[in-house]
């Protein structure tokens, strides 16, 4: 394949007539563009390309080659910069994972999956994969797991790969959702792909060649084995926009906007419904952004970006303040023609939940953006979660993020629980701007940091060692920080 034509938004990569150079500077324009892995074996598998999703042109990134077959499950790590992904699977001879560096061009292979080890063949493909966003990990669904093959039980297997270690961990079998039934589609729909978002929490798109469905698995996720993980639905089995292929790729740019491609054909010219990409802006609704210039460009994505509002124009703003009897709850969403009603579910420790109040779709107007009230008399002394459920007549949910009050300090920032595990909350954090978050251990020594963006209230520690720590926020915008929040990681 021959490239001749410089694509101006991606400036850092120059493409030469009659062979390919690239010198690239990755993640350099990230609200313009995403990564795209091609999978065609024989030409092009293992191919990586920057996708403007603007328009869907795309330009050639880098190419690990050498075996290549069948590639997918392509992630990004934030901490070593090189892309993960399996680089030869589904084929008779070997399965091979990767690191692949898009500056230098070096490919260096990785450990597999064992114990059991993934099948050779077409029954041993993998199809979804991830990065986390703290670039320390990796997330991969194996959809064929049979008992046949050594596993517990035959349905998909849900892996974390450790990156400094080199190790993989066989998380579950099991994707429930919150009254502990199956998720059957993700076995069902075994197509497909994973992204992170800028909260920790993984979205699963799962698809086959007439069907789609899009979930999220709230974080922390786990990095050792689990009786199961449960799923939230965020668009319910829908029929795809253009029957007859799968929805091969999934990834957020860093303004928060989702993107979905489909895969490739076998045999080119490619019918319609092939190589396409789209804008996801509200659960369920599919803009088509365009068709990509290579077929397989669009047959896995990812991105290096991590933007924590996904999915934003649904849930413009929620909020949850302390009054002089009660707690007020103020969201303001928009909202389609298939939103129903609002559940507000109630919390003392962000883990059990139940459901305080239903409310109704307000019909008084047609606009699409409302504002809904609701004052919660029985809130506890001390802490108190809440969040809100919006719920559409096709059965989908979407939720809100969780906002929590601590009715003993309202006038100070409060962390909690303490002793924490996986999560650790921050109480009546003003949400005005981005904090920078540094971990000090019992010496002093700063271990580790993560930007807390400004409508977060918790933080994932379950990288963090048992001991003891303290935090300190810090804003860059006012110049402040605290004096330093102590607390214990068992």
């Amino acid at each position: 394949m021959t490239m001749k034509k410089i694509i101006p938004w991606f400036p850092a990569l120059l493409l030469v007539a009659g062979s390919i150079q690239v010198q690239a500077q990755i993640c350099s324009n990230s609200a313009d563009s995403v990564y795209g892995l091609n999978s065609i074996t024989g030409s092009g598998s293992g191919q990586i390309v920057a996708i403007n999703v603007n328009d869907a042109g795309a330009a050639l990134a880098g190419s690990p080659a050498a075996g290549s077959a069948n590639a997918n499950g392509i992630g990004f790590s934030q901490i070593t910069g090189l892309f993960y992904f399996f680089n030869h699977i589904g084929n008779s001879d070997f399965t091979e994972f990767v690191s692949y560096n898009p500056v230098s061009g070096s490919k260096v292979a990785k450990a597999i999956p064992s114990g059991p080890a993934l099948p050779l063949g077409t029954t041993g493909k993998i199809r979804t994969g991830t990065g986390t966003r703290d670039g320390s990990g990796y997330y991969m669904i194996f959809p064929g797991a049979t008992v046949a093959m050594g596993y517990p039980v035959t349905n998909p297997a849900f892996y974390y790969y450790n990156i400094a270690l080199d190790t993989w961990t066989l998380i579950t079998q099991s994707f429930v959702d919150a009254l502990g039934s199956n998720v059957a589609p993700i076995r069902t729909l075994n197509s497909g792909d994973m992204a992170f978002d800028g909260n920790d929490n993984l979205w699963i798109l799962a698809s086959n060649n007439t069907q789609y469905a899009l979930y999220r698995i709230k974080a922390p996720l786990p990095v050792t084995a689990v009786a199961s993980v449960t799923v939230d639905t965020i668009v319910p089995v829908t029929a795809n926009p253009i029957s007859g292929v799968s929805f091969t790729g999934i990834a957020f740019n860093s303004e928060g906007k989702m993107y979905l491609s489909t895969g490739s054909c076998a045999t080119p010219p490619c019918a319609v419904q092939y190589n396409k990409l789209y804008e996801m802006a509200t659960p369920g609704v599919l803009t088509l952004i365009g068709t990509l210039p290579v077929n397989g460009y669009g047959d896995d994505l990812t991105s290096c970006v991590y933007p924590p509002g996904v999915l934003a124009t649904l849930w413009v703003n929620f909020s949850a303040t302390l009054t002089k009897n009660a707690v007020s709850l103020t969201w303001k969403v928009n909202e389609n023609g298939s939103t129903e009603s609002y559940t507000i579910e109630y919390s003392r420790d962000g883990e059990h939940w139940q459901t305080i109040a239903s409310i109704p779709k307000d019909n008084s107007t047609a606009d699409n953006l409302k504002v809904y009230h609701y004052s919660h008399n029985g809130y506890a002394d001390g802490n108190n979660h809440y969040r809100i459920v919006q719920h559409s007549v096709s059965g989908a949910k979407s939720m809100s993020p969780t906002k929590v009050v601590n009715t003993r300090t309202a006038n100070r920032l409060y962390i909690g629980p303490n002793p924490a595990k996986d999560v650790l909350y921050l109480y009546n954090k003003d949400n005005s701007s981005k904090l920078l978050a540094q971990f000090f251990d019992k010496n002093g020594q700063l271990v580790w940091s993560t930007v807390v963006a400004a409508e977060q209230q918790s933080i994932n520690i379950s990288n963090l060692s048992k001991g003891s720590y303290v935090l300190r926020l810090v804003s860059p915008a006012k110049n402040e920080k605290n004096e330093g929040l102590h607390f214990i990681k068992w």
